[in-house]
């Protein structure tokens, strides 16, 4: 995924109402576990203090206290709803 591609995913997931679904399970070093299909809803884009990108923080829509901060890199596996 290329910067422009990034940048039109963040503007279509805002365009949603930031809301997305996870495409494939992924597991977080905290353990906590988002299954293919879940339903999250962006938070707020963060600035990464490794590089010049982004860091989008979703929570999950049915467990509010279930959150994922999700690099650049990783945006393949979200698509909005």
């Amino acid at each position: 995924m290329n910067e422009l591609e990034r940048i039109n995913a963040i503007f279509e997931w805002l365009g949603n109402g930031g809301r997305v679904k996870m495409v494939r399970e992924l597991k977080t070093n905290a353990g906590q576990v988002f299954a293919a299909g879940e339903e999250l809803r962006l938070v707020r884009l963060e600035p990464s203090l490794v590089d010049h990108s982004f860091i989008a923080v979703f929570e999950s829509e049915a467990i509010a206290a279930k959150i994922i901060r999700i690099r650049e890199t990783s945006f393949d596996r979200l698509e909005p709803i």
